[in-house]
């Protein structure tokens, strides 16, 4: 098992540290929770062992301090129900302590097929379900600052309570919250499972659903060409284009013109693409695109094989070159690349960036592959064949902005590079400007490569405002006490 790295504060550690936690803070991190299941459940995994040190949170370099939210991650999957035809068995008296007082009512009864449909998958109903519940229970915890069953002390106790006793809602903890808040917390602890909310529909409810995103008909056409434009590039000029993506601020104006893209095809709201989803799109958008264009592209899209995509992804797949291989920008990727700044980038230096970038998202067969690919192409186009194995400026101007063979580009080309190597004059104009130290494409101190923007694409906005009073439910602000346990 392969883990990305995460900080070991958890979830419930940091709201503590805050003090306060917000009903709006509270909705964002379970739409962070049930996006993650949603995926995961879709997939045929099911964690079913979620408590309180298994939800971590992660930060972003630059979050500001002021902004309360954090990027939720779950953890420890290792051990996750992968449905493959045997029946999911309940957990031992170590387990049942191990999750807490996340423990289903079906578990502590030892019967994970009830409330199950006659005719369908016993096992996935019960899994998912009782993701559901755990999620619950802690979403309960956070809200009200105590668990539903405080008095339970032992996994015995904690079984009788989920066996017999309901859980109770009190009023004087609930009625500064929204009613839409109380409902999908209710839902998610329906004791019948067959009941209970799917991480699916969960991700529909009032609550916590992200309001459509519009994007106007023109601009998305726009956009979906371009896509089916640098899908047709070559393997290394894909590659910085990713690269440049990731190293965009996220409040710039294109990044976020995309993000808001991403969010009009994302149809469920799950903060990925689907296969259906995406094709669903290019279809709208592009029906002039074949069955097996619309499957290529996207095999093209999905560098590492998971059968979605995410808003990183989709960015460095529909970057605008006119827009984002502009010399200056070219002139910081290819510095990223040049870290000893010798005016050269071996085929060696290329080679060791695709394998540690790539390298936390594709197997080890599929770097291999790809870092094989941007070799040929790089020795084709420099006509060196071993001869001299790097690049330098010039040369990597005329690979980016020509995907073509051209001989008025490569006069050009070399007309340039005479001009600075012998008259030390620089016709780009851009070689005076210092490298952007916060480009960072290599590992720092052994931690591996992080895309700069890891945030989900529905993380809560820096300036987005508190939730105001509302006379219909009542609710306000909410603020509880951090939970304690």
């Amino acid at each position: 098992m392969v883990y990305e790295k995460a900080e070991p504060t958890t979830l419930f550690e940091f709201v503590k540290t805050r003090n306060a936690l917000t009903e709006e803070d509270a909705a964002d991190y379970l739409r962070q929770a049930a996006m993650a299941l949603n995926v995961a459940h879709s997939c045929g995994l099911f964690h079913g062992r979620l408590c309180p040190n298994k939800l971590l949170t992660s930060f972003r370099d630059n979050l500001d301090e002021a902004d309360s939210t954090a990027q939720m991650k779950i953890c420890d999957w290792g051990q996750v129900f992968v449905l493959c035809g045997d029946p999911v068995q309940a957990p031992s008296a170590k387990g049942v302590d191990v999750m807490r007082y996340c423990v289903s009512p079906e578990i502590a009864d030892k019967d994970l097929t009830a409330g199950v449909p006659e005719g369908e998958y016993p096992d996935a109903i019960a899994c998912g379900r009782n993701d559901m519940w755990a999620i619950g229970i802690l979403m309960f915890h956070m809200l009200t600052g105590t668990p539903p069953f405080p008095n339970a002390r032992n996994p015995e106790a904690l079984r009788n309570a989920c066996s017999n006793e309901p859980i109770v809602f009190i009023d004087s903890q609930w009625s500064k919250l929204s009613a839409n808040c109380r409902d999908a917390v209710e839902m998610m602890l329906k004791v019948h499972p067959g009941l209970r909310i799917t991480a699916t529909r969960l991700l529909q409810h009032p609550w916590i659903k992200i309001a459509k995103t519009t994007f106007p008909k023109k601009r998305m056409v726009q956009l979906l060409r371009t896509l089916h434009l640098n899908v047709g590039h070559c393997q290394f000029t894909r590659f910085v284009l990713r690269i440049v993506a990731e190293q965009q601020r996220p409040d710039t104006k294109q990044a976020a013109a995309v993000e808001d893209a991403f969010r009009c095809l994302d149809g469920n709201g799950d903060g990925v693409l689907s296969v259906p989803e995406l094709t669903k799109g290019l279809k709208r958008y592009l029906p002039d695109l074949s069955e097996a264009d619309l499957k290529d592209m996207f095999d093209e899209i999905d560098r590492d094989g998971s059968g979605t995509l995410n808003v990183t992804e989709f960015i460095s797949a529909t970057m605008d070159q006119r827009k984002c291989l502009s010399v200056p920008l070219l002139w910081q990727a290819f510095n990223a690349f040049d870290q000893d700044q010798s005016g050269h980038v071996t085929f060696e230096e290329i080679d060791q960036v695709v394998k540690e970038i790539e390298g936390n998202s594709m197997g080890r067969e599929r770097v291999d592959v790809l870092s094989g690919q941007i070799r040929q192409e790089l020795e084709t186009v420099t006509h060196k064949l071993g001869a001299e194995s790097s690049i330098d400026f010039d040369q990597f101007v005329y690979i980016m902005q020509n995907d073509e063979p051209s001989m008025k580009q490569v006069f050009k080309k070399d007309m340039y590079r005479f001009s600075w190597n012998r008259c030390g004059l620089d016709c780009y104009d851009v070689r005076h400007i210092p490298p952007n130290k916060t480009w960072k494409i290599h590992k720092v101190s052994g931690k591996g490569y992080t895309s700069p923007r890891s945030t989900s694409v529905y993380a809560k906005k820096k300036n987005a405002r508190p939730r105001q009073a509302s006379k219909e439910t009542g609710s306000s602000e909410a603020t509880t006490q951090a939970p304690v346990y």
